[in-house]
């Protein structure tokens, strides 16, 4: 693991260096499975199929294209996405506010992606972005 890097170095320098136990840090993790890449045709099933969601008269198949086209257009993670305020929202594309590693970050929007998105006068703006995903009104 990475805590074991720095005393390998130091003692290559330096024999006197004290070296920790092979495990005293504990085992190493597992590799990391490699990310799946949805293709085009994968995506639009999934998008069918979230638009088909019931209710159909309710605002939880409108929640899930959206919030899976987002995932799909943007390096979002799920976390980034569901904690989207409507204030995120602006020309520039997404501010991200509660990242992995707790720094904001500015994300480009394409132009679909942003067509995606409900307008902030849309009537339910405010609950398709801050309470869709969650809330007592989506899925």
């Amino acid at each position: 693991g990475g805590r074991r890097k720095h005393p390998l170095h130091m003692h290559a320098e330096d024999e006197h260096y004290e070296m920790p136990p092979a495990l005293a840090f504990g085992s190493p993790r597992g590799k990391r499975r490699r990310p799946y890449i949805y293709a085009s045709e994968e995506i639009q099933r999934l998008l069918g199929a979230a638009a088909r969601l019931s209710p159909e008269d309710s605002i939880r198949p409108k929640t899930y294209v959206a919030l899976l086209s987002l995932l799909a257009s943007t390096v979002l993670r799920i976390s980034e996405a569901l904690a989207l305020q409507m204030e995120d929202i602006s020309q520039d594309g997404l501010v991200v506010r509660n990242t992995k590693f707790r720094k904001g970050r500015r994300v480009p929007l394409h132009p679909t992606a942003r067509r995606g998105l409900p307008a902030p006068r849309h009537p339910n703006f405010r609950v398709l972005i801050r309470d869709g995903a969650r809330g007592e009104n989506g899925p």
